[in-house]
Parts: structure tokens; sequence; C-alpha cells
């Protein structure tokens, strides 16, 4: 299954083999990058689920640095205070995308998750988020253990919207009450009237980014090749066609094949130079017989003698009784010798004072 297709569905275990795949610890740093606190996301493999504890502003933020392409805004609520006079009392000074020392992640990163969070509003668990009639949002529905918590954290490139419904003491919303069901309605009647009069637009992929086909994608039956966005230097290579086994021969002279020819030549009668086999290996001597094969195997005939057979002879166990279960042991004699057993004597501690 693709990434792709698992976050908008969607496939937890996807998530927390990648989550395995990249370490703990290192997911754990990663999240600093948008702005969380690493205290509050213990690095355990379900964190990949959300088991952190994170708040909306925190989320808000966080999915800004997607939405932006890759900068890390801190957002605020006051914009200037005023007094009495009119005269400014304190005025915020807010952070733009574009400075290079807020940059948090590869803008190609930026770009290829706003692509996956889109189709997760088109045919994933947000697709009702279709009924806006825009193909520039993008977002993720959450629900968290026994219907607590439901979220939907979803942004367009000029703004980002956080919808969460719970109550201040945690317990229970009701049935089947996810994400999907209560929180994106809020953020869709929300972002319905805030982007009026908001032109669609098209992300384009920054440089290093390339679109190619590739499949069979295990979701569709027709086995059709899908195209899939990559870093450059990471696109996949297709595997080809698979080498035939080697198989191992032994190479025999043909019938005019010349004998291989000799280190030390020597003179036929005819006065021409002829091939002299060489002498045979002698092997090496050996306590079972005259020499013994090169691949280490004893021939039946010179393998040693068996050794006897050792015969065991049975011995009785020794049985051993409980002197305190049976009060009359120790006056009886004992089955493993002949002499009666006496009890041990008892040794008393010295009293104090003489």
């Amino acid at each position: 299954m693709r990434m792709r297709t698992a976050l908008a569905k969607p496939k937890n275990m996807a998530s927390i083999r990648i989550c395995h795949a990249i370490v703990t610890k290192y997911a754990q740093y990663y999240t600093t990058r948008f702005g969380f606190e690493a205290d509050k996301h213990p690095p355990y493999l379900t964190m990949a689920l959300g088991a952190g504890s994170v708040t909306p502003w925190e989320m808000a933020r966080a999915y800004s640095v997607f939405a932006n392409g890759g900068y890390l805004l801190q957002p605020y609520f006051i914009e200037k205070i005023v007094d009495d006079r009119g005269d400014p009392v304190g005025v915020a000074h807010p952070q733009h995308a574009g400075d290079q020392s807020l940059r948090v992640i590869d803008p190609r990163n930026a770009f290829i998750m706003d692509s996956m969070l889109q189709d997760v509003t088109r045919y994933g668990t947000a697709a009702r988020a279709r009924r806006l009639g825009r193909q520039d949002i993008a977002g993720k529905t959450g629900t968290t253990n026994e219907f607590v918590d439901a979220w939907f954290c979803g942004f367009q490139p000029t703004l980002v919207g956080i919808a969460w419904v719970g109550f201040d003491q945690p317990k229970n919303l009701g049935r089947n009450q996810t994400g999907a069901a209560v929180a994106l309605p809020v953020w869709m009647d929300f972002m319905e009237q805030a982007l009026k009069g908001v032109p669609e637009m098209t992300a384009t992929p920054p440089p290093g980014v390339v679109l190619v086909e590739t499949g069979p994608d295990p979701t569709i039956p027709d086995d059709k090749r899908v195209p899939e966005y990559f870093y450059q230097e990471n696109v996949p290579v297709e595997p080809g066609p698979a080498a035939p086994p080697e198989t191992s021969a032994t190479l025999q002279p043909g019938p005019s094949a010349a004998p291989p020819p000799s280190e030390s030549p020597a003179a036929t009668p005819s006065g021409g130079p002829s091939a002299v086999p060489l002498p045979p290996t002698p092997q090496p001597a050996s306590q079972y017989g005259s020499s013994a094969p090169a691949h280490g195997r004893l021939n039946r005939a010179a393998r040693p003698p068996a050794r006897p057979e050792r015969t065991l002879a049975w011995t009785r166990p020794r049985t051993i009784r409980c002197r305190r279960a049976c009060p009359a042991t120790p006056s009886r004699p004992s089955e493993n010798e002949s002499r009666p057993i006496s009890p041990r004597p008892r040794s008393r501690a010295p009293r104090r004072g003489g």
C-alpha cells in the first residue's frame, strides 16, 4: 500500500511501521521542528497514532509549515493594543514565510505532504470537504480512544484552520463521534465563509521533485500505473527481468582436443615437443590406512574399529525419609545403612546474666 493511500484511509499500521523504521527517538526530535515539546511526546511507537499531548494552538502552528512551504511561524492573537488617546501600547511583529532562518523542513517535503493531505479531502476520511468546491484544501481527521476528542486540522495556502470537539474534563463524546463526523463540519462552515472571494491556488512542484508513473498500485484492481511525486534522487528503479540461475558444468575436452601443455616439455623420438603427464599428488598418510582421500571421508574398510558397548549396571536409588514426618524413623534402621539414624542434637543459646 502506498503512503498516500495509507494516510487517506487511514491505515495506522503504516504509520507505526514508518515510526519504527526511522526510530522513535528521531521521530520525537523531528516533532520539535513543528513547535511541539519533546517531553509531551514520549519516544514510543504510539506517538505515530497521536498519543502525545497537543493544543489547537500548537496544531495550527504545525500545519502552517505545510501550508507556507516549510517555515515555522509563531501565531498571535492580538495585533495591536492602544491607550485611550489612540497611541499604540503594544504592536505584534508577525513573522513571514520566506525568511530562510525560519525554515524547518525541505520545500520538497512540504509540497509532497500538501499533495498527500489533499487526497484526504478528495477520497479519504475527509471526502465530505469536496462540497466546498475547491481543489486547494488539505487536512487530516483525528479521533482519540473512546471518542474523547475529535479533530480536523486543515488548511488552504493562505489560511490554516483547526477544529476540535471535546470536553474540558475528558469524557466520551458518544458512539461514532469521530473527527470526520463532528469536527469536519465545523471546519467546513468556517472555511466556506473565510475563503469567499479568495482565488484558488495551485501549488507548483519545487526544483528537485519529479512526477513518475509507478505501479502497480495494490488498491487498484486493473493494475494501471499511477503517477507519484518523488525526490529526484530517490526515484524508484523498476526491477528488471530475473537473471537465469547459474549452472555448474564440467568442461570435457573433445576428441580432437590436445592434452594440456606440461610445465617441462620433453622431446619425442621424432624431435617434436609432447606433453608429459604429471605424477599423481601423494595423499597424506593416515592412521586408518596407507592414504586418506582428499575429500576427508574414509573408506568403510579403513574406518576405525567400533568401540565395545558399555554395560551400565543398575543401582538402587538412595531413599531419604523425612524424620519430621515419621517420628518412629530415628529408632528404625535406614534403608541405606545398617546402623540406626540418631536425631540431630539441638544447640541452645547461652543465657544472659550467667
